[in-house]
């Protein structure tokens, strides 16, 4: 076995000592799925990051308590779709306990062992009765077989979000990683628009676990743009069994793979959100290498990423270098030579030491910004440092669903 494989289909089961439930229980008006459960056999180590909004749900609260109160000992992670539990005050924070509670009740847990999180419509409460109900039907429809929880999270998304990976530590013992998210709409770093579930049956340390979480979402989810906007429910959760019965994971070589593992399984959930954005048809990827360090590659990627008028050159497939340029130079990096900058579309030069390559053709530069995924690569010629940034293009299908979303 390699050190890192990834999983074909994987599924929330496929990590030892977890099941998973997905399914309709009257929250969305539709009639889809909108009542998730993940539980654990065993108390698990859990770490949490979340939005950085100060307008923060009434889960996102909750969760936050229980974390600092203990980062072990979590079972279960209940979750409901079609209303965001945001903006609803003590009548919000009241049935975010409720639920936990229910939970606890229904899967014969101790209390203060769930965690909960909502999506939706901001200002909503979920229906109480429709709620309670679903959790505990829910309790009694676990399954490590279970393919419909990534359904039940959903919102405006188009597709699932699931990725897995299995490793092999430097001691012998395999460990399985599997994650789930949702979002595709108000989507932006620090914590984008997002909900992210990650379930691991290894034994990692409580710190090291935090350390890695805040790692992995820094260089992935905090990494994507579709709308510049950030939600009031954002919520990244990890939680490891340990059922995979290795040594647990502090540092050192193990630790290093479980980060790799960590950041792949979060990257491709990352990807997959901002390929589905809301309206999206193409996935933009803007790579800058020659800076100075790291964090102004970064910053000067997302300038370029974000910028509306990228986004929709990308969209029309019009290589208008003029708008990455413009973008670049506000951008604020103090390295930034007009006269050393190189640009490409998908590999094909556009621009060379600052002025447009009269060499490459713009039928060629058109084809270039054909397929679904466009990699605008930016060479500053300043350093060694590279960093990338992922966004997408923008078109009228997201101004027509989000003018129509409440309705």
């Amino acid at each position: 076995m390699k050190e890192i494989e990834i999983l074909p289909n994987p599924k929330i089961g496929a990590a030892a000592g977890f099941s998973s439930v997905g399914l309709a229980v009257g929250l969305k008006r539709s009639g889809k799925p909108d009542l998730g459960m993940i539980v654990s056999d065993r108390p698990c180590t859990t770490a949490g990051m979340f939005t950085t909004n100060k307008v923060a749900a009434a889960p996102v609260v909750y969760d936050r308590a229980a974390l600092r109160k203990k980062s072990t000992g979590i079972r279960a992670v209940v979750v409901n779709s079609g209303h965001a539990n945001a903006a609803t005050g003590e009548a919000g924070l009241r049935i975010s306990k409720l639920s936990a509670v229910a939970a606890e009740k229904s899967l014969g847990l101790p209390a203060g062992t769930v965690l909960v999180c909502s999506t939706g419509i901001i200002g909503d409460l979920p229906p109480e009765t429709h709620l309670l109900r679903g959790i505990d039907m829910a309790a009694r429809r676990l399954s490590n077989k279970d393919t419909d929880f990534p359904k039940a999270i959903l919102t405006t998304d188009k597709s699932e979000k699931i990725a897995g990976v299995r490793l092999r530590l430097p001691d012998g013992s395999n460990i399985t990683m599997v994650g789930v998210a949702k979002g595709c709409g108000m989507i932006a770093p620090n914590m984008a628009t997002m909900l992210a579930f990650i379930v691991t049956d290894a034994a990692v340390s409580p710190a090291f676990l935090k350390a890695s979480l805040k790692t992995a979402v820094m260089e992935t989810f905090n990494r994507v743009s579709v709308d510049r906007d950030t939600s009031t429910n954002d919520t990244a959760l990890i939680l490891a069994g340990g059922a995979a019965g290795n040594r647990p994971i502090r540092k050192g070589p193990a630790g290093k793979l479980f980060l790799e593992g960590l950041r792949r399984v979060c990257g491709h959930l990352a990807w997959k959100m901002v390929e589905d954005g809301e309206g999206a048809t193409k996935v933009i990827e803007v790579i800058v290498s020659g800076a100075r360090t790291v964090s102004s590659a970064v910053a000067a990627a997302r300038t370029v990423a974000e910028s509306l008028l990228v986004r929709t050159a990308m969209h029309g497939e019009d290589p208008n270098v003029g708008r990455v340029l413009g973008a670049l130079g506000r951008s604020g990096l103090r390295e930034i030579d007009p006269d050393k900058i190189d640009v490409y579309f998908n590999g094909v030069r556009a621009v060379k030491s600052g002025l447009l390559d009269r060499s490459s053709s713009q039928i060629a530069l058109r084809n270039a910004l054909r397929p679904k995924t466009v990699r605008i690569g930016i060479d500053l010629h300043a350093g060694r440092a590279e960093g990338r940034f992922l966004s997408c293009d923008l078109s009228a299908e997201y101004v027509r669903i989000n003018a129509e979303y409440r309705t």
